[in-house]
């Protein structure tokens, strides 16, 4: 698990405030892979204005990925749980733990399935990245929180998991954009 000392952290938490309410940046940080047990979250996920993520797996992807017919979504036994260490819930949201990418390999690069939370991040930043874009295109709206808002609204809580474990659940773009198009009109729209 990867922890940074409480001034690191502090340091971390300004930066992410910062990023937050200067720039309207949102930041997505894997949950850590010490599962399963409680308080087992990374100290660098489990701090305010941060997307923490955990990891599961879909039916689909355990047949597709692993050959293994799995009848509902589980999280990976290593996908680790809060609270954080001050209390904070992590993590926000669960996101897919594997995923089949390019692999450096002494300068060639190799097709690899990997696993982690930090193959679960980038797909929440990945999708909080094509939001941020609709709704400055589509709604007019410029406002971070209402991303935030929407992927914790749109979530889909898994069957027999804990908050602790799975935040608000898996991230779900279909209802996402749903949700946020519900809520747009509680946020300040500008001219473009």
């Amino acid at each position: 698990q990867y922890q940074i000392s409480p001034q690191e952290l502090k340091e971390l938490s300004n930066l992410a405030d910062k990023m937050w309410h200067n720039y309207g940046m949102l930041l997505c940080i894997a949950t850590g892979n010490n599962g399963p047990g409680l308080g087992t979250v990374a100290n660098t996920a489990a701090i305010r204005n941060v997307i923490s993520v955990g990891a599961y797996a879909s039916p689909e992807m355990w047949r597709n990925d692993y050959g293994w017919d799995v009848k509902q979504s589980t999280l990976w036994y290593f996908s680790s749980s809060g609270p954080g260490i001050d209390g904070i819930a992590a993590p926000v949201v669960v996101a897919p733990g594997s995923v089949m990418s390019t692999f450096p390999l002494w300068g060639n690069s190799i097709y690899r399935l990997d696993e982690g939370t930090s193959m679960a991040a980038p797909h929440v930043a990945g999708a909080a990245a094509l939001l941020m874009d609709v709704i400055v295109h589509k709604l007019y709206v410029k406002d971070a929180t209402i991303v935030t808002q929407g992927l914790i609204a749109g979530a889909m809580p898994l069957e027999g998991y804990e908050a602790v474990e799975q935040g608000f659940g898996a991230v779900n773009l279909v209802r996402t954009w749903q949700e946020i198009q519900k809520m747009k009109d509680d946020f300040v729209d500008f001219k473009v």
